[in-house]
Parts: structure tokens; C-alpha cells; sequence
């Protein structure tokens, strides 16, 4: 061989060797630039958790793009931790991530490619599958979640009892569950949580029950949307591949496992309120009205106040449901009613309503009065039929008050006794005995009795009193009984019921609350008054759809998507706002 054909020989070995080294190097910066990813299992149930490691080669702290999870995924939570080596003078750093997943629907979901620095990691693909109540049960499930109604058909605004009932055979950590969810409908918590016992194929449970009233405000389909319970539950250890974290979920608990649950979805039909219910809309399973009296039993005198107290009781609403009375008296009867109090409370399954009217009666003559009967119509919803809840008409009898009785005047006295000065008259009396002979009489008494009257009343006067009342005040209280919420509450039933006749009047009493001095009459009396353009207009369509000559459709669900805001934000705002002027949005001073 010549020196020219050696010379290419080792050309060609030093390409070969060079081109061998890169593809080496290659591989070896390509390996280095991958996100080694893995599960610790690809099938689970709709109510488990699956743990998803990443090994990411490098000293970075940064924390790989989640956001591509949320898509199928919850993040329950995350951990991380670095390891260095060093290994014949080189040294080689990898961080590692774990997260706990837990997922939003059942199907064959995708982790997605993830990446930090540059690399990036192989998709994975879970299965989750949709695991029933009835299998749960059979096949022992550490968790269950379970939920029951009492109906599945409710009329409008009436109560839906609501329960969720967790079931468990291991202790739950860190739980926590949220509220349900149903759209359109007012939801309350029942009572505190009830916690017994109950044997499911031969394993003792401990069950956890949490109640909801559920309060649908508009006909048709509602869905209710479970809660969602989390937790951490003891499982079974596994063999897992070892890593920096350790076996456990997350690290930090080596025997513990975090849950999602969710219960079913319900779908419950909400009926319209039937034909037969005409005489006004109060759906209940009780209600009843009951007064009392301060005194008791009550004494009537003339200028002698009397406090009458009646109070509505409803099973199965809320005080906001509850309406006002209205309680007409005798023009001689004074009556100075105080502002209702509501009261919602819990018993049982239930919420129980009370709504208190207190007022003050003080007759201004005596005779016979009679205090007319009361009456409230109510829908029962357990017998499906419209009721009244009565109180009789009461008569009562009003004695005369203390009457001053003004002695005759001196003058003629003086004349009876100048008609004979050895005889002294018969209608005389005291005055012609020896013990009183050259006395006033009563005069010097009722003079000094005038004058410490007087002196009492010239100190009253110069005393600020406690509670000063005017006469105004006394005769707008009565006007101003409606609360700003119940006003309020009034419009939006109306509404959604398209009674126009019932939206003016809830309207012009919500009205007579903000100014009680100034009381509109007229809806064309509040739409000239309103600086909002779409309000003034609202009022004014439904005033020609209650006055035209022809008929005229009224949209009341469109005039409350339009009123409803003005109305919400006072009721908010009333709470720390007195009825003098309620209403500073909507009617200003003029």
C-alpha cells in the first residue's frame, strides 16, 4: 500500500470515528433533553386520583406548564424535589415533579405533551371509568357520596329538601366539600351536619349527612349540580418505581391518597302555580297566624295604649317569602304599628318562617269596637289544595278614662249659704261643717296641684326626650311597614308571574317607602321622576299595557331583567339605610 492510499484510509477512519462521536453526542444531548413522564396507573374510576411523575434533567426550579391539564384534569396538588449526583468526577442534577390529577369526566383522557426549558414530555393516556352508587356499594368502596330529595316534582318557590349523605369506612383527611349548585333557585343550609352509622355488605360506615333547602324561582327543568367532596384516604401500598419523592402520593404521605367525589346529578320538574290557587301564591307545607296581647288579657280605656302582637308561621319557606297583613281599624282605634321583624330558622329537615307585626292601639272613645277577622290564603303543598289561615273578628269594649270632675264655682256657694245663714244647704256638704267652716275649699288643693304639673311640664320641655315621635311620623309608619327586601320581593313575583296589576301595586308601595311625604300615585308619576332612560321607559310600558283601550302584551320577565338591578342594589344597601330615603338611585330630590 502506498503512502497516498494510507493517508486516505485514515481519512476515512478519523470521519468514521468523528461522525460516530457526533451521532453519540447526538443521542446523548437528545436524551438529556427529554421529560421522562409516567403514571402510577391508567385506569381508574370517576372518583379517583391518579399521580403523574416528571423527572426533568437540570438545576431549574421552574415548574412545568400545567395549564394544558386543566382542560380533563383537577390539580389537587403538587410537590417537587431536586437531586444532585456525583459519579467518577461528574456531576448530573434531575427535578422532580409530582402531581396529583384528578378528572373531570370518564373516557379515554389524555395527559398532554408537557414542557420546561425547552424539553418536553410524551403524552399519556388514562382511562377513567364510571362507577354507579349501586357498584360503589357492592364493591366496597372506602368513599361514597350519595344523594337524596324528597320529591322530584316541586310547585314554584316551594321547598325542596336536599341531603347529601357522605358515606365512609376510613378516616378522611384534609376534607373539605363544597355547595351544590342549581342555577335559577335560592339555596339554604338546614340545620348543622348529622353524623350515624350504617353496615353496607358487612363493613360498618360512618355516614355524614348535610341538608339544603332548595327554593326553585321560575317553572321548568332545574338541575342541581352535586357537590364535589376532596379528601385524602388511607389505600393500599403499591410496589411504585422508586423516585426522589418516595412511594407515597405527593411524598408527604406514603399510605394516603387524595378523592374527588361527586354525587349525581338531579333533574327535578318545577310545576307553575295551579289554576286553584287565585286567592295569591304561598306554597307551604303549614302556616298559621296566632295574636297576642300586652296586657294580657288585654284592658281597653280611652288614651290607654294596648299592644296587639299577630304572627305568621310558615313551614317550608323563608321570612323573605313571608307577606304583610293588612290590618284595617276603627278611625276611633289609633293604631302606630312598629316595623315587622323576620325570623328563619331550622328544625328538623325544614326552615321554619315567622314574620311579627306589633303595633299599638289607643282608643280615642269608649263604646264597642270590633277588629275584623284575618285572613291568609296559602297553597299546601303536601295536600296539594289552597288553605286560609284565619283569625276570628274580635270585639272588645272600651271603658271611659279618668275624667276630672271641675268643683262648682265659689260664687255659688257663697249665694246658697247668703240664703240662709242658720241653715246650711243640703248640696253643701263639707264645706258647712265645723272642720272646714272659713276654708277655700278645694281650690288651694287644685291650685297646687296645676302647679306641679306645671313645673313637670316646663321640665319636660327642656329635657331632650328618648325617643321623640311626631305626629307625621306616627301617621307615615303605617305606610312604611313593607321592608326594602320584601318590597323588592314583591315586584320580582309579580314579574315573573306577568301580573301587571300586581307589579304596579308592589311598584307604588316600594315607592311610598322612599319618600312617605311626597307618596306617588301613578306609574306616570315615577317614570317622570327617573333619570335612567330604560327605567323610565319600563314604567311607562307597563302603564299603557294596564290603561289602553285595546289589549296591549306587558313582558314582565323583561321588565324585571330591567328593574332588577336598581331594586338589588338597594336591598343591599337598606340593610344599613333607614326608610326616609331608600331609594336615592332611582328617585332622587327634586
Amino acid at each position: 500500500m502506498n503512502i497516498s492510499s494510507a493517508a486516505t484510509l485514515k481519512r476515512i477512519a478519523c470521519s468514521i470515528y468523528a461522525l460516530l462521536a457526533l451521532l453519540a453526542f447526538g443521542a446523548g444531548m437528545a436524551g438529556a433533553a427529554e421529560i421522562e413522564a409516567y403514571v402510577d396507573r391508567n385506569e381508574i374510576s370517576r372518583q379517583e386520583s391518579v399521580v403523574l411523575t416528571l423527572i426533568i434533567p437540570g438545576t431549574s426550579n421552574d415548574a412545568p406548564d400545567m395549564s394544558q391539564l386543566e382542560k380533563d384534569f383537577d390539580v389537587l396538588g403538587r410537590n417537587s424535589a431536586s437531586r444532585v449526583s456525583i459519579v467518577n468526577g461528574q456531576t448530573s442534577a434531575t427535578q422532580e415533579w409530582r402531581m396529583e390529577l384528578a378528572p373531570k369526566r370518564v373516557g379515554d383522557l389524555t395527559i398532554p405533551s408537557l414542557t420546561s426549558n425547552g424539553r418536553s414530555s410524551d403524552p399519556i393516556t388514562i382511562k377513567v371509568t364510571d362507577v354507579d352508587l349501586a357498584n360503589q356499594r357492592a364493591t366496597n368502596q372506602p368513599t361514597l357520596i350519595d344523594i337524596v330529595t324528597d320529591r322530584e316534582s316541586v310547585p314554584v318557590q316551594s321547598q325542596l329538601r336536599y341531603t347529601v349523605r357522605i358515606l365512609t369506612r376510613v378516616q378522611l383527611s384534609d376534607a373539605g366539600l363544597t355547595e351544590p349548585e342549581a342555577g335559577d333557585a335560592l339555596i339554604e343550609r338546614v340545620g348543622d351536619d348529622k353524623r350515624s352509622e350504617e353496615y353496607i355488605n358487612g363493613e360498618r360506615y360512618t355516614v355524614i349527612e348535610r341538608s339544603y333547602a332548595i327554593f326553585p324561582q321560575h317553572s321548568g327543568q332545574l338541575t342541581i349540580t352535586s357537590p364535589v367532596l376532596t379528601a385524602a384516604i388511607p389505600v393500599e401500598r403499591r410496589a411504585r418505581r422508586p423516585g426522589i419523592l418516595g412511594g407515597g402520593a405527593l411524598g408527604l404521605f406514603t399510605d394516603m391518597r387524595r378523592v374527588q367525589l361527586r354525587g349525581n346529578q338531579i333533574d327535578i320538574e318545577v310545576t307553575s302555580p295551579p289554576a286553584a290557587a287565585t286567592a295569591g301564591w304561598l306554597p307551604a307545607s303549614a302556616v298559621t297566624l296566632a295574636e297576642t296581647w300586652q296586657p294580657d288579657p288585654p284592658e281597653f280605656k280611652v288614651g290607654e295604649p294596648v299592644t296587639r302582637e299577630i304572627t305568621i308561621v310558615a313551614r317550608g319557606l323563608t321570612a323573605a317569602q313571608l307577606p304583610d297583613l293588612d290590618l284595617p281599624v276603627d278611625p276611633s282605634l289609633k293604631q302606630y304599628p312598629d316595623q315587622p321583624v323576620g325570623e328563619t330558622r331550622s328544625e328538623g329537615n325544614d326552615l321554619v318562617a315567622t314574620r311579627r307585626f306589633r303595633m299599638a292601639l289607643v282608643p280615642t272613645r269608649g263604646g264597642e269596637f270590633t277588629l275584623p277577622a284575618l285572613s291568609l290564603a296559602w297553597w299546601d303543598t303536601t295536600a296539594g289544595r289552597m288553605r286560609r289561615a284565619e283569625l276570628p273578628a274580635r270585639t272588645i269594649t272600651v271603658a271611659p278614662g279618668a275624667v276630672v270632675t271641675t268643683p262648682a264655682a265659689p260664687a255659688a256657694r257663697t249665694s246658697v249659704a247668703a240664703a240662709d245663714d242658720n241653715a246650711p244647704p243640703a248640696d253643701v256638704g263639707v264645706l258647712s261643717s265645723p272642720a272646714t267652716q272659713g276654708s277655700a275649699g278645694y281650690w288651694p288643693w287644685a291650685t297646687g296641684i296645676l302647679a306641679i304639673l306645671w313645673a313637670v311640664t316646663l321640665v319636660a320641655l327642656f329635657r331632650k326626650p328618648r325617643n321623640p315621635v311626631s305626629e307625621d311620623a306616627d301617621r307615615g309608619a303605617s305606610e312604611r311597614v313593607l321592608s326594602i327586601k320584601h318590597a323588592v320581593r314583591n315586584v320580582e313575583i309579580a314579574c315573573h308571574a306577568n301580573d301587571a296589576q300586581g307589579a304596579r301595586r308592589a311598584l307604588l308601595a316600594w315607592a311610598s317607602l322612599s319618600r312617605p311625604t311626597r307618596p306617588r300615585t301613578t306609574l306616570h308619576d315615577l317614570a317622570r321622576q327617573v333619570d335612567d332612560i330604560n327605567i323610565a321607559e319600563c314604567l311607562s310600558r307597563l302603564d299603557r299595557a294596564l290603561y289602553a283601550r285595546g289589549e296591549m302584551s306587558w313582558d314582565g320577565e323583561a321588565c324585571w331583567q330591567t328593574l332588577r338591578d336598581y331594586l338589588q342594589r338597594q336591598t343591599d344597601s337598606g340593610r344599613s339605610h333607614t326608610a326616609a330615603s331608600p331609594l336615592p338611585a332611582l328617585y332622587p330630590a327634586r
